[in-house]
């Protein structure tokens, strides 16, 4: 199994107005953030490690650790780095940004997508943990039948799965922030049954399903760290203890 990780964007307005510039280049314990994933995904199971980012976005150095074309455009260059480098059934496709990946998290997350047969798998995790973990820590949780979660920052898919999805991937990326062609597409009724607490995983495992023509399977890990990411300036508060001095 192979990983994919998305590391080549610009830091927010925020986050650039306190200096940093990239995310993935932070230091935590004298490690950049994208040195320390990389390690802990190889770690964690994957033989090999692309890396989606700009030549002046430095790697570390293991031959496990290959630089993928980066154009900036995500979705096509994900896509043409599965298809041309990446090898196995499976991928992992996962962000820049996570300060304190564990190979336990991604071995975890591994080990859901082998256990069934599906196309997709989504780690999500109790707010219980996240609280926990990062007192403070500022998310977007989901209320559901099942109790209240948050989402990762990794991917599983099956990889001829994900490169049958390009136009659907396109369209999806297209569309994250326009909440009405959205709702069109997941349906009205989909979005009253989260806003008001009565979906179920089973219920959004069928529906997301059928929606992207997939298997999916929503993954609840007991590691909080797989969906703390650092993407805003009250993140550098949360995770002030960890990071080195930029």
């Amino acid at each position: 199994m192979h990983a994919v990780v998305a590391a080549g964007g610009i830091a927010s307005d925020g986050l650039r107005a306190m200096g940093v510039e990239r995310v993935p280049l932070l230091r935590v314990g004298g490690e950049t953030i994208l040195s320390r994933t990389c390690r802990q995904l190889l770690a964690g199971g994957c033989e090999a490690v692309h890396v989606l980012a700009p030549d002046e976005v430095p790697l570390p150095e293991h031959s496990a650790v290959r630089r993928a074309h980066y154009s900036g455009a995500v979705v096509e260059d994900l896509l043409a780095c599965v298809a041309t480098a990446t090898a196995g059934d499976a991928v992992l496709v996962a962000g820049g940004d996570m300060p304190l990946l564990s190979s336990e998290a991604v071995a975890a997350l591994a080990a859901a997508g082998q256990r069934g047969a599906v196309d997709l798998v989504y780690p999500i995790v109790a707010r219980s943990l996240i609280e926990q973990r990062f007192a403070g820590s500022r998310r977007t949780y989901l209320r559901l039948r099942d109790g209240v979660y948050t989402g990762g920052n990794v991917f599983w898919l099956r990889r001829d799965w994900l490169l049958g999805q390009g136009p659907l991937l396109r369209e999806l990326f297209e569309q994250r922030k326009d909440v009405l062609a959205m709702a069109r597409r997941f349906g009205l009724l989909f979005f009253l049954r989260v806003l008001t607490g009565w979906a179920s995983l089973r219920y959004l495992e069928h529906h997301l399903g059928h929606v992207v023509g997939g298997r999916l399977c929503a993954a609840v890990l007991p590691y909080p760290e797989i969906a703390a990411d650092l993407d805003k300036v009250a993140d550098l508060e949360t995770f002030a203890a960890h990071l080195d001095q930029w």
